[in-house]
């Protein structure tokens, strides 16, 4: 006699059988056959775990076979094993023959985890490295093949895995370190923060494909700057009316992009900033500029000195102003005076040679003795030779 037993429609007599749903139907059935040369009488059919098993006939002639009922059960988890048992009477002499067959399946529980780190977990330069780090864990109770980790992220350089096949929890090797590399870009550093999502994947003995993912964020510790610079042109000024050309620099000095409107206030003169560029990128500069007339005031003084402020925008649209340092721009006044003298000769003593009233009477050709001053009036020194000339009427 010989009994075939069946998991699921499969031959399992050999571990694992059938990789089956924890909690899903397990159906197994059985087949009697007389594979001897006289009848025999089925006297006992049963199944080790799930009891005693009916067939259709109890009487089976040489070569024939009966069907027997199926019993189902409820799949568990793990590797799982029971045994088909037939006993048989021979209908002519009575000896006893009986046969076993067993049957397996696995009730699969296939996972997957991915843990994403960075390092360092914030950035504050462009081009700064960033090293990412994925933790590939089997987490399911069967070996995982084709697993592999994909991220999105672009310009990630050279992600790379040790292996592509995992052991089940719990063994030797089901776990793997994966890594990646990352250059902060200029859109980085605007945005403040990278952040995306890893995608592990791996694939069961069933075929299935099971995947997790996790997302990591770093970010910025960045500073926004501009700074400005001022010059102005001529450095001098000598009468009222004199005009002061005033050139304003501003420099995005810090780490992020910055936007317009770009504007400068000075405190003696309107501004012009007719150069406004969509984006300025660390380092990039805008110039405006300004006229200021010189007045009486800069005269009596001496001298004229402004201040003068900028700010940008830190977004594109809504965003924050950026203020400028204050830079101050000093002009002077250039100027000179010319006293001239007279020597009185019976007073014995220098006159004011432009007052005609107290100018001495001198006797031609006797001549007359002249002392001249020159000062300079002004804030800056004066070069060249001074010069005096002088028409006698």
């Amino acid at each position: 006699v010989r009994i075939e037993k069946t998991t699921n429609g499969q031959d399992a007599d050999d571990a694992p059988g059938p990789y089956v749903a924890p909690g899903s139907t397990v159906t197994w059935d059985y087949t009697v056959y007389n594979d001897g040369t006289q009848a025999i009488w089925l006297d006992n059919i049963e199944d080790n775990m799930e009891g005693p098993v009916s067939c259709e006939k109890d009487y089976l002639l040489p070569k024939e076979f009966t069907d027997c009922t199926a019993i189902s059960g409820t799949a568990i988890t793990g590797q799982y094993e029971n045994v088909a048992k037939v006993s048989a009477t021979g209908a002519g002499d009575g000896r006893k023959a009986e046969d076993t067959d067993p049957s397996h399946y696995f009730g699969i529980t296939a996972s997957i985890d991915l843990v994403k780190t960075a390092n360092p977990q914030t950035f504050n330069e462009l081009n700064q490295l960033i090293t990412y780090t994925f933790k590939v864990s089997n987490t399911s109770n069967v070996t995982l093949t084709e697993v592999r980790v994909d991220d999105p992220l672009p310009g990630l350089i050279d992600l790379k895995c040790p292996v592509d096949t995992l052991a089940p929890l719990g063994q030797t090797g089901a776990i793997m370190y994966c890594s990646a590399t990352y250059r902060i870009t200029q859109a980085d550093l605007n945005a403040a923060m990278v952040e995306n999502t890893a995608t592990a994947y791996g694939t069961a003995p069933n075929g299935a494909e099971v995947t997790d993912t996790d997302n990591e964020k770093i970010t910025a510790t960045l500073d926004s700057g501009l700074t400005l610079v001022k010059t102005a042109f001529p450095t001098t000024y000598s009468k009222v009316g004199d005009p002061i050309s005033y050139n304003y620099r501003l420099t995005n000095s810090g780490e992020v992009t910055l936007y317009p409107t770009y504007s400068v206030v000075d405190n003696k003169t309107s501004v012009t900033c007719e150069d406004q560029p969509s984006e300025l990128a660390p380092g990039e500069s805008v110039t405006c500029s300004a006229t200021y007339y010189i007045v009486q005031d800069d005269i009596d003084n001496r001298l004229v000195t402004n201040l003068a402020k900028g700010t940008a925008k830190d977004a594109p649209t809504g965003g924050n102003n950026v203020n400028s340092n204050e830079d101050s721009e000093t002009v002077y006044y250039a100027g000179i005076a010319v006293l001239k003298k007279v020597w009185d000769p019976v007073g014995k003593e220098w006159l004011d040679a432009n007052d005609a009233d107290s100018a001495p009477i001198m006797h031609w050709p006797a001549g007359a003795q002249y002392q001249v001053t020159v000062t300079n009036t002004g804030l800056v020194n004066l070069e060249n030779v001074v010069t005096v000339s002088y028409t006698h009427l």
